[in-house]
């Protein structure tokens, strides 16, 4: 079951089908495997994959709303990078908080 997984997180940004994992996997049957493989993780593979895709998702409207923040920080001040924030702060042009 470990093969399993390892192939579950190598491909499931890709479509992706169950019996072609089942088969490379060496089953002859795609539900033996989804019966194997939900014994052993408590739930059938698919749902393994929706869950990594979700989670590939929401890293990267994490991501994003770091990035886009940052942007929006510098706008407030008519910066265009953190390095000229840095230099207006430390010439006092711009309150300090500590």
């Amino acid at each position: 079951m470990v093969r399993a997984v390892e192939k579950l997180r190598e491909h499931f940004s890709k479509p992706l089908r169950i019996e072609d994992v089942a088969r490379e996997l060496g089953y002859d049957d795609a539900s033996r495997f989804n019966r194997e493989y939900k014994r052993h993780f408590g739930q059938p593979p698919m749902r393994d994959v929706e869950r990594l895709r979700e989670l590939a998702t929401a890293s990267t409207r994490a991501a994003r709303r770091r990035y886009f923040s940052s942007d929006f920080a510098w706008s407030l001040f008519g910066l265009s990078s953190s390095a000229r924030l840095a230099a207006r702060t430390a010439s006092s042009r711009l309150p300090v908080c500590s």
